[in-house]
């Protein structure tokens, strides 16, 4: 588990450090392998415990749609 998460701390780290250009290039294929480890990371949790995954998928789109909800209401009365 350590691993995994150095694995994707890295791949991140990396992938921010490497500087935009135009076009397709070194940044997107750091990208690509980024997505790659997280994917690889993510998707055995998936197999292993689908229903517990969904349930905290839900649970987080729910949290974080009331923080929306409540800073959109918050800019909306400001403005």
């Amino acid at each position: 588990m350590i691993g995994c998460i150095a694995a994707m701390w890295g791949s991140g780290m990396y992938c921010q450090s490497v500087p935009y250009q135009q076009g397709f290039g070194h940044k997107q294929i750091a990208w690509m392998l980024h997505t790659a480890v997280v994917g690889a990371v993510l998707a055995p949790m998936a197999m292993i415990g689908g229903p517990i995954l969904i349930r905290s998928a839900v649970y987080t789109a729910g949290m974080v749609g009331g923080m929306f909800f409540s800073t959109f209401c918050g800019v909306i009365r400001i403005a």
